[in-house]
Formats: structure tokens, C-alpha cells, sequence
């Protein structure tokens, strides 16, 4: 078939380009809202991927037909070839898409999409350049389509940079939302291991988890684009049962770092889900120790179970960092759950963020950052515990993340060697 565009992807801006204007395209013209665009355009990258994969040619429009079809013409053609193509790519990803699950934007609308990138191939051009690309679209985009916060890219990294990921490692994020951690862990990977297998650690050192469906969508894309292979994003509670999700993940044994942002606040009412944890039951004080009783709360704080869950996924000696609200750290009612940290693993460190970390992303919660080491024979009572506090997050707390420079006395911003600013941030002092 004749294409419209013939198109050589050197860099990450001309596949950018075109996945602003499909984006553009559908939301002025077929009535969506913004997450609803963003999903059906993710969609449709799931299907020209498994088109390519598979060799079938079929994600693709004529000139006559997009000529056509621009004239007001309705294209039965097209629509029968892309939806039947979307059923054959939900059976491939059937973790992540529903059986009834469609296509929901307007004929000319994918008449346009698919002009637009049929001739670009997502699995054969430069790794970087879709990779970034599908970065800049979703930070664009990203926040205005979704109804909960995410995690900040600057602390996302700190995260990593204080774990210090290796490439023999297994890394799980079992709360991943649109794969933040994951996502930085394998830049963290590519950028100080020179000779990495960006395919193999993606396909056999990675792993991620959603409740959310849509959201589970984008991790995996993201590192599809990443590697042109199997990826380990499902779509599951990562609450329910222990050892059904590990197998689900195809990974019984265990990991060896854990990297999560748990959802804050929401509450656990399934006494079934409940009774399976320890913190889902009461604790009772009997000489400054705690003991788990036969009761079970009738709910309990996701967050709480949450740490329960990123301890058990942990081999002996994996480490953890996490996102909590300060209430574990400093609520009395909450000394039950800081017993049980204590008695399963190190404190490897505490690190206090200002309260308009997660302003710009939807909520005002006050979090720290617990690392710790999972230690079940916990011999060692008395060790060191780095405290470390940000003041300084490179952002302002406003709506929009503003970004913050460094300035000299004159009020000039400071640039660094390239040119560039430099953000005015405490991160790399704590981890130095």
C-alpha cells in the first residue's frame, strides 16, 4: 500500500510530533475527555505493535482509501481490518485488555492515526528515540488524564540512586501505576552498566503490577518500547493471594528489590483479604512487645498491607524503599506496625519530604521514604539508621510542578557546562 509519509525516525521529536497531533486529533474531534483519548491512543499502539511483531501488514491505509475517507466517505475496509486486528491483540495481551473491550474513536480518526504512523516502525527504529518520545507525550498528558497522583519523577529517582539497582537483580514494583520505578530502575541499569541487555533484564529482571487496567497499559508500553520482547506487567490485586500472584508473574522465588509508591489512604474492608495478613489483624502490648491476636480489623490502611506484601516478595537480604505517609512513622496508635517492620527487617534509612512534594500531583499528603533490608533471623537489634531530610525538591508545590533553578547572588540562574540549569534540589546531596 501507497503511504502518505515515508518517514526516517532519527530522533525522538518527529515521533513526538505525530503523536501530539493524533492525540489532538481525536480529542478535538470525536468528544473524548483527556484520559479518554489517552487510552484509545495507547490502544492503538498495542495493535500496530503486535501487527509489526507478527508481520501481518494490516495496520495500514491506502492513499485512495484516506483520500476517500477524508471526503466523508464511511470505510468499512478499514474498520473491519483494525478490529479485527484489536481482537487478535487482545488475546495476545489478555492480562491488560477485557474480552469486550473496543475501539471507541470515529473512523476518520483512525483513518488519520494510522496514516500517520503506519510507515514509522515502533519496533525496529532507535530504541532512545521511542522510548523518549512516549516519555515526553505521556508527561505531557499523563497528569491532566488521570484521577489520582503519581509519584515525581525526582523522587522516583532518588529511590533508585539510593538502591543502586545491579543487573542480576529482580526488580518489582507491585503498586506500579504507569511504571515510574520500573522505568528509572532500567535507565538507572543502562546508564552504569555499559555492556547491559536492555531485552533480557526487561524480559527476565523486571516486574510490575496494577490493579488498574488503563494504567497497567501504559507501564507495559512503556517497556515495550524499551524491548522488543516479553514484558512483566499485570494487571492483578497485589493483595490477594501470595502465591498465585508470584506465580502469575512467573517468578515464584522471590526479589531482590522492591520499589513501591502504595496507594495512601484507601481502606481494605474484605476481612478474607484481611485475615491473610498479620497487620490485618490487632496487635496487643504486652512489655513494650507486640503480638498478633486472633482478631482481624474490620479494615485496615492499604499502605499498611501494602508493607506486609513488599516484605514477603522480598528474598533474605532484598531491599525496599517505599513511599509512606508520616502517620506510620509517628502515629502511637501505629507502634503495632513499627514493631513489625523492626522484627522483618533493617532500617537502612528514613528520608522526610516536604510537604508540597505531591502537590502537583494531586494530593498534600506529608510522606517520607522508608529503605530497609528484609532480615527474618534479626540478630542484630542495635546498627546504624541514615536520617536524611529534602527542603529543596527542584519543583514549587503549585498545580503545575513548576521547576526551580539555582541562582547566584545576583538572581542569575547557574548553568552548568552544557548551558544548562540547574535545578535547585537536595536529592544528590543526600545521596552523595
Amino acid at each position: 500500500m501507497n503511504s502518505l509519509f515515508e518517514i526516517e525516525l532519527t530522533k525522538e521529536d518527529n515521533l513526538l510530533k505525530k503523536f501530539e497531533e493524533i492525540h489532538n486529533y481525536i480529542y478535538a474531534n470525536d468528544g473524548l475527555s483527556p484520559q479518554q483519548t489517552l487510552e484509545e491512543f495507547v490502544k492503538i499502539l498495542f495493535i500496530k505493535i503486535y501487527d509489526e511483531t507478527n508481520n501481518l501488514n494490516q495496520f495500514s491505509i491506502s492513499t485512495e482509501e484516506w483520500n476517500e475517507m477524508k471526503t466523508g466517505k464511511t470505510m468499512l475496509s478499514i474498520n473491519e481490518r483494525i478490529n479485527y486486528l484489536f481482537e487478535q491483540t487482545k488475546q495476545a495481551y489478555r492480562d491488560i485488555f477485557d474480552t469486550d473491550d473496543r475501539i471507541k474513536i470515529s473512523t476518520i480518526a483512525l483513518g488519520f492515526t494510522i496514516n500517520k504512523i503506519q510507515s514509522i516502525s515502533l519496533l525496529n527504529s532507535s530504541q532512545d528515540a521511542k522510548g523518549l518520545a512516549f516519555q515526553k507525550f505521556l508527561s505531557h498528558h499523563e497528569k491532566d488524564g488521570r484521577g489520582q497522583f503519581f509519584t515525581p519523577e525526582p523522587v522516583i529517582d532518588f529511590c533508585v540512586e539510593m538502591m543502586q539497582p545491579k543487573p542480576n537483580e529482580k526488580i518489582i514494583d507491585p503498586a506500579c501505576g504507569s511504571g515510574g520505578f520500573l522505568m528509572s530502575a532500567l535507565k538507572y541499569l543502562q546508564k552504569n552498566y555499559s555492556e547491559l541487555d536492555t531485552n533480557s533484564i526487561v524480559s527476565e529482571n523486571i516486574f510490575g503490577a496494577d490493579i488498574n487496567k488503563s494504567i497497567a497499559r501504559i507501564a507495559k508500553m512503556k517497556l515495550l518500547l524499551e524491548a522488543n520482547g516479553k514484558t512483566n506487567v499485570l494487571c492483578t490485586n497485589t493483595l490477594e493471594d501470595l502465591d498465585s500472584f508470584k506465580l502469575s508473574l512467573s517468578n515464584p522465588k522471590g526479589f531482590d528489590l522492591v520499589l513501591a509508591n502504595p496507594p495512601f489512604g484507601a481502606k481494605i474492608t474484605n476481612t478474607s483479604t484481611l485475615s491473610k495478613f498479620d497487620l490485618g489483624h490487632k496487635w496487643t502490648n504486652h512489655n513494650k512487645e507486640y503480638h498478633k491476636t486472633k482478631t482481624v480489623y474490620t479494615n485496615q490502611n492499604a499502605e499498611i498491607l501494602f508493607i506486609e506484601r513488599c516484605l514477603q516478595l522480598l528474598n533474605e537480604g532484598g531491599r525496599m524503599a517505599i513511599v509512606l505517609p508520616n502517620g506510620n512513622f509517628e502515629n502511637p496508635s501505629l507502634e503495632y506496625l513499627r514493631y513489625y517492620i523492626k522484627l522483618k527487617a533493617k532500617i537502612l534509612a528514613i528520608v522526610n519530604l516536604p510537604q508540597e512534594t505531591f502537590i502537583p500531583f494531586g494530593t498534600g499528603v506529608k510522606t517520607s521514604l522508608l529503605f530497609l533490608q528484609k532480615d527474618t533471623p534479626n540478630l542484630v537489634r542495635e546498627y546504624p539508621i541514615f536520617f536524611g531530610r529534602v527542603t529543596k525538591l527542584g519543583y514549587q508545590g503549585n498545580k503545575n510542578g513548576t521547576p526551580t533553578y539555582q541562582k547566584d547572588k545576583f538572581g542569575q540562574i547557574i548553568k552548568d557546562s552544557f548551558g544548562q540549569p540547574i535545578l535547585d534540589e537536595d536529592f544528590s546531596e543526600i545521596i552523595d
